[in-house]
């Protein structure tokens, strides 16, 4: 009896030691359960051991995984050391209503499911007035292949530490983007807010019904909810607190329409303005048989790509022979509209003389402002084929005149020399003595002598005339050289930061040049920022400031911030410099380059008072930056 009831109770002690460890094995527990469609939850998992990571797989069905990080910590206990794994996990919803965060697993041991309500922001709340998106299309009801202005707006009235917007994807359209980005501030109902718009042309491909997905934006703002600064012993400076955000567009379902049966021609041109027009070179075109007339046929259209213009044929006929040249395309962006150009040149070569008709070219296509079809023509053209020049016959008449001309020449050359042999001999036989024998001077008569014309000079005018020029050509190449050779250089010194050549930039007399270079260095700016290469756009932002203040002396970010007024660019350049330095950071990660240079791109350094800066220095955040 006494042996089974120790049985009984060693057992009762085993099961409550391996229940508790089962029990503090894995745990999951969330910062709030009930949150709005903007709001975002911090997840947390802990584990007694990391034998294995969690599978986080099953989130993607009802959130987003924003961010996730992983922390450890021990502990003592009576001696004993006691580790916790952590993992904190940031989740966006993806809709409303009831959600459930479900069951994590850690290889075996499996955390409990926790159930998460999501409400619609209400209207008047302060969080959908801090940031919000607005999507909208220029038409609900466009035609199939026809261009589409799909327009994102960015509203905030926080300061963005961060961001970036997603991509619109549509599987049955092409997306192309319109220019750049513009930013300007607009005021809703007595509030200030900062726009940053996008603008797409979207081509659906098919006809019926069209979904455009939501754009969702993800950032980083400040957060008011905690103090409105803390210390940071690594800057030893104080900055504040952000926390994440997501915001979402609506998505936007249209009615793509079908071709019209009234359309005509074998191509689908559904555009907002199309012209065909035509260009004669030589002009005005004089037509000769044998002799080629280059006539350019150009294609415009706005609403269309280059993809869709269709090749431009001229009409074969016996009165001409044909010779196309390779069709050039562009594509341009005005006014939000897409801009393309087809330009074809033939050579067209008359074959007979006479009265000939040019056919007339003309291209069906669709206007899509006032829903009908149009045509644009180049009306046929009467021209009358003059006979080829006799341009053998000019030759031999002209080589004929050529050849009397140096006969008579040569003519009178020879009476000249003949006249001159005579008296040389008559010379010789009055001057030589008696008894020379004349068979010595008889002999004289068969020399022969050099045409005058072979010993006279030539005309130097053409060959001096040809040497000047050739000595002026090669002065202007020195010239061109040397010149060539100093903005290269100053162009080289500028981008790698040369004190040298940024300090005469910036002290240089002409303001034209000081100028060009601060926007030569905002460009690199920009190129760095769209790159999303923080610490290039931390060294560009550094030479930029050279040349603005070139009597201050500036090592650093820090230099920087105290030159500038503009408290939204301070924030910038802080929040460039935590994320360069941070232990932690990622630098093409953690910062957005877009969000950067649409607040830099607005800095206005006529309102910084350069001397009050001189004056009053700001000391260095830190070395050896």
């Amino acid at each position: 009896m006494v042996s089974n009831n120790i049985l009984k109770i060693f057992a009762l002690l085993i099961c409550l030691f391996f229940s508790g460890e089962v029990l503090a094995e894995v745990s999951a527990f969330v910062d709030r359960t009930q949150v709005s469609e903007v709001d975002t939850i911090k997840l947390v998992l802990t584990a007694k051991q990391r034998s294995a990571e969690p599978d986080l797989s099953s989130l993607s069905k009802d959130f987003d995984v924003l961010s996730q990080s992983t922390s450890s910590r021990v502990s003592f206990v009576n001696g004993k050391m006691d580790s916790t794994y952590e993992w904190n996990i940031i989740l966006s919803p993806k809709r409303l209503g009831k959600l459930i965060i479900p069951a994590i697993g850690f290889d075996k041991e499996m955390t409990d499911s926790i159930e998460i309500t999501v409400k619609q922001v209400e209207v008047d709340s302060a969080v959908s007035k801090d940031i919000f998106i607005e999507a909208r299309v220029e038409s609900k009801n466009p035609y199939v292949q026809s261009q589409l202005v799909y327009t994102i707006k960015l509203y905030h009235a926080v300061e963005l530490q961060e961001g970036g917007l997603s991509l619109p994807k549509i599987g049955e359209a092409i997306v192309e983007r319109l220019g750049d980005d513009s930013s300007y501030i607009t005021t809703i109902k007595g509030r200030r807010y900062r726009v940053t718009e996008r603008r797409y042309a979207i081509f659906p491909q098919q006809s019926g019904e069209l979904t455009i997905p939501a754009v969702v934006f993800d950032g980083q703002v400040l957060d008011n909810s905690k103090a409105q600064s803390s210390f940071d012993p690594f800057f030893g400076r104080r900055f504040q607190s952000t926390r994440p955000v997501r915001v979402r567009s609506k998505e936007i379902v249209l009615t793509i329409l079908p071709k019209p049966k009234s359309a005509k021609g074998k191509w689908w041109l559904p555009a907002k303005k199309l012209s065909l027009t035509e260009q004669w070179s030589p002009k005005p075109p004089q037509f000769r048989v044998g002799e080629p007339v280059t006539r350019t046929i150009i294609l415009s259209a706005e609403g269309l790509s280059d993809a869709q213009l269709p090749d431009l044929v001229v009409a074969d006929t016996k009165d001409f022979k044909l010779y196309p040249d390779q069709a050039k395309k562009e594509t341009t962006t005005k006014k939000n509209t897409i801009v393309s150009r087809k330009v074809q040149k033939v050579a067209l070569v008359p074959t007979r003389v006479g009265d000939v008709v040019i056919p007339e070219m003309h291209v069906h296509w669709w206007d899509t402002k006032n829903n009908k079809a149009m045509e644009a023509i180049i009306p046929a053209r009467n021209i009358n084929v003059l006979p080829a020049l006799a341009v053998a016959q000019s030759a031999d008449a002209s080589k004929t005149t050529s050849n009397s001309a140096n006969n008579a020449s040569n003519n009178a050359a020879n009476n000249a020399i003949s006249d001159a042999n005579s008296i040389m001999k008559n010379s010789v036989l009055n001057d030589s003595p008696e008894g020379a024998e004349k068979s010595d001077i008889n002999n004289n008569e068969n020399v022969s002598i050099t045409p005058l014309n072979g010993i006279l000079p030539a005309d130097r005018f053409g060959y001096w005339f040809t040497l000047f020029f050739f000595v002026l050509w090669i002065i202007t190449l020195v010239l061109w050289y040397s010149y060539a050779r100093r903005v290269a250089y100053r162009d080289v010194a500028i981008n790698n930061g040369d004190p040298a050549a940024l300090n005469f930039m910036s002290r240089s007399t002409s303001n034209k040049k000081r100028m060009y270079a601060i926007s030569h260095a905002k460009k690199q700016i920009k190129s760095a920022s769209l790159s999303n290469d923080a610490k290039a756009v931390r060294e560009q932002v550094i030479k930029w400031a050279h040349l603005v203040w070139p009597d201050n002396k500036i090592s650093n970010l820090g230099s920087v911030i105290a030159l500038l007024k503009q408290d939204a660019i301070r924030n910038c350049l802080v929040g460039l410099d935590r994320v360069l330095y941070a232990s932690n950071a990622n630098h093409n990660v953690d910062w957005h380059g877009e969000v950067f240079w649409c607040e830099f791109s607005s800095v206005d350094i006529a309102e910084v008072d350069t001397k009050q800066a001189q004056k009053q220095p700001l000391k260095t955040l830190y070395s050896g930056s």
